[in-house]
This record gives C-alpha cells, structure tokens and sequence, in this order.
C-alpha cells in the first residue's frame, strides 16, 4: 500500500480498532490522528495518542514499509524529533528509534484498500461505476451540493483574474468572459484571442451603430481576410479600414476558426455577430443582468440576433438560405449558466449582496439540467440531473475527482468503502474495473464533451 492510500486511512481512522496495538503489544487509543502536513516534515502534527497508559502529544509518520524510515533518512533530519508513532502498513524491520511503531496491515479492511487500488489504477472514466450503479444513494445531495460550490470557487477564481487584468472593470472583465462561453468547446481559443485583440474602449465607442461593431468583430476576428466581394462584405471593409487608421488593430488569423463538421447556425461568423448583438443591444449588459429578478427574464436577455446578412449567408459570399438569426434556446441556457450566473454569483461575493447570491444558487437548481455525453453517462448510472446545478455537479465530480482519479478526496468512494459497504460488495472483483481505456456504447463511457 502507497503512503497517500495509508495517509487516506489514517485521517479518517479507517481502520478497526478492536486489539489495536503497537509491534511492542502496548494497546493504542487514537484520541486525535494529527492535522495532515502539507509541508516538509512528519506527514500529520499535533496528535493525540494514548500508548499504554501514557497520553502522547506529537508528530505521526506514514511509511509504507519500516525500512522507508531510514531509506528517507528520517534518523539524521531534526524535523523528526517529535515523532510519537510510526505508522506503517508493512513492518519489514526493526529500527533503531525512541518511539514506537503501528502496523496496520492487518487492521485494514482488504476489500476496501483493494477497491480503492483497482480504482486509481482503472482508466475507465468513472472507476467505481459498477458499484456506483447498484449504491446510487452514496452519491448524496450535500455532496452534490459541496461540488457545486467548489465549481462556482473556481470560475470565481478566474473572474478575479480577468478582474485583475482589466483594472477591477468588471464590464470589460464581462466582456472577456462572455467571449470564453460564445466559443462553445471548438472555438473557446480564438473567441477568447478575438475578445483581447478589441479593447474595451473601442466596444463602447462602436457599439452605437451595429454595421461599425460588426466590421470591428469581425475584422479582428481576421474573417474579413477574403477574395469575397458583395456589397456588405465591401461595406464592413471599408468601415474596418476606417477603424485601423484610427486605432492599432492586428486581426487574428483566420485559420484558427473551426468550420468543420459544424451545423451552418454554429459558423464562428454567425456567433460572432450575435455575441457583437449582445453590446449592441444594451449598454450595459452586465447591468442589465445584475438587474433581472426573473430567471425567464435573464434567458430572453440573451435572445441575440445575429445581422440580418446572416439569414441568407453561413459564411462571407457563401449563401445558405432559411437560417435562424436568433441564438438557439439550448444555447441561451448553457451561456446562461455556463457564464451569466457564474459571474453574477462572482459579483455578488465581492460586493456582499447576500440577497443576490442566493437568488443566483436558487437559479441554478430551476434552471433545466445540461444534456451532454458526461451527464447522460451519469444518467444510465442511475445518477439523474434535475437541475443546472446537478449537472455542474456531476462535471465537477467527472473532471476533478474521477478523471484525476482522486478517489481518496472524493466523498463517493468515500462512502463505497466503507467497512460495512465493502462486505456488501465482496461479490465484486476487482478485475472488472479496467487498466486501459474501454469502449462503451450502449451505456458505458470514453472521452466526454462539456
């Protein structure tokens, strides 16, 4: 057993207590295992341990094995002077120290160190699915609830970031992270390049007049960069070479746009009109959300149209008739939470609007959950999505726990290997979670979308 799997039992004292002892025979009473070090020194500090009849305050080291004291030349380093216990999985051999040491090979329950084993080494984009599909209730709500907060941290996180980029300007950081959310998976890079190659300024001062923000959009996304010469693609260049005598603009490549193997009403020129739509239709729009008290308000906000050019167009000079200018409902409600809420949940933790912030957490869970690969996944689990918050969940728990196979951190297996669950269990083999990738089709897993 490695020390992190040893250190996983150790904290949460996973392990049975009947005739715990030291090598030695002296009985051990774990009061207190110790605060988890981080840092350089002894693996948990500050434990309470009674030894005999002797209560210890002190340092605890996790080994797999004895001989790792000395192979680590603990016996040399002053940090260790504290040490109370030695805990170990394997006592291999006899050392040469003034404290005693604890094997919990034999205290561990093995079904549950061998489920947890077999889990961190499978590939399969949930290891412990087949448990999972027969226990679903160990997937419970105030861990779902817990998952979904630590996605809203982290995109919360990274607003700062944009925030600290732009000088605390929470429009134009808006701005940015809008661009992030109209790329849609295939075109996040260059949407968000797109966004800092405009400055903000320059949004505002165009945004009056939608022909001049569409040249700007659309020529910095480098779209205007064609042979094509009908009469708007003419207009929108003109109107672009007028921008760059008055300002230092450098397009972007356009090469960096994906077409392929999109539906014509996906086009990056079609988005990108509509998200031009989007600052062309409010003067403030992050303004306009802060200011909405009404779910159903906030998706209608987001009904963007893209120039009427693009009705009849997919791409300059390229014609396709009977296209839908109005961003999809599908799409208003994954910007929506995807980027609205998140953001509004951001701005109301930095300016303390208590009243807000739980509007926006109440939003996610009335908000219809998304219908992706990763969710219908969970779904064939017997794993459901009620709401947008679930499904943000569940991609939390996929990409932050499962994929990066942090089962020990994960409330699930948690759970699942508990003493008395893996007894349940036993039936299981732990052959059947797999060392490579598998395949699945009808109701297993692989690579997933967002």
């Amino acid at each position: 057993m490695n020390e992190e799997l040893l250190s996983y039992y150790w904290k949460l004292q996973r392990f049975r207590k009947e005739n715990l002892c030291t090598n030695d025979g002296e009985p051990i009473q774990v009061i207190y295992p110790g605060l988890l070090n981080k840092d350089g020194g002894p693996d948990f500090l500050h434990a309470r341990i009674r030894i005999g009849e002797t209560l210890w305050v002190g340092n605890v080291e996790l080994h797999s094995k004895s001989s790792d004291w000395n192979k680590h030349g603990h016996q040399h380093d002053p940090a260790y002077a504290n040490v109370i216990l030695h805990v170990v999985y394997e006592s291999d051999e006899l050392l040469d120290v003034p404290f005693p040491e604890l094997s919990l090979q034999h205290f561990i329950d093995p079904l549950s160190a061998g489920l947890m084993e077999a889990w961190r080494a499978s590939m399969d984009p949930i290891p412990c699915h087949a448990l999972l599909k027969e226990n679903p209730e160990t997937l419970n709500t105030l861990w779902l609830d817990r998952l979904m907060v630590e996605r809203l941290e982290d995109k919360s996180q990274k607003i700062e970031s944009l925030l600290r980029e732009v000088n605390t300007n929470w429009e134009a950081a808006f701005f940015l992270w809008m661009a992030h959310y109209f790329g849609l998976r295939v075109n996040v890079l260059p949407f968000e390049m797109l966004a800092r190659s405009i400055p903000w300024k320059l949004v505002k001062k165009y945004r009056n007049k939608r022909d001049d923000l569409e040249a700007l959009f659309q020529g910095q996304a480098g779209l205007l960069q064609t042979t094509v010469r009908d009469g708007f693609h003419q207009s929108l260049i003109e109107r672009q070479r007028l921008q760059r005598n008055l300002h230092p603009l450098e397009a972007l490549d356009p090469s960096q746009w994906k077409f392929l193997r999109m539906r014509p009403a996906n086009f990056p020129s079609i988005r990108i009109s509509q998200f031009a739509d989007l600052f062309f239709r409010y003067e403030s729009p992050l303004d306009r959300f802060l200011h909405s008290n009404y779910l159903e308000e906030l998706e209608s906000l987001l009904s963007l149209q893209a120039h009427e050019y693009w009705g009849t167009h997919s791409r300059f000079g390229q014609t396709n008739k009977g296209l839908s200018l109005t961003l999809g409902k599908d799409t208003r409600q994954l910007l929506l939470g995807n980027a609205v809420l998140p953001f509004l949940f951001c701005y109301a933790e930095n300016w303390s609007l208590a009243d807000k912030r739980e509007w926006v957490l109440d939003a996610f869970h009335r908000l219809k959950p998304e219908n992706n690969s990763l969710i219908r996944r969970w779904n064939s689990l017997g794993i459901l999505a009620n709401s947008f918050a679930d499904s943000q969940s569940l991609i939390t728990l996929s990409r932050g726990y499962c994929e990066k196979k942090r089962c020990l951190s994960c409330e699930v297996g948690n759970q699942l290997t508990r003493p008395e669950k893996s007894a349940d269990n036993s039936h299981y083999d732990t052959n059947e979670y797999p060392s490579k990738k598998v395949n699945y089709e009808e109701g297993a897993g692989g690579r997933y979308d967002q």
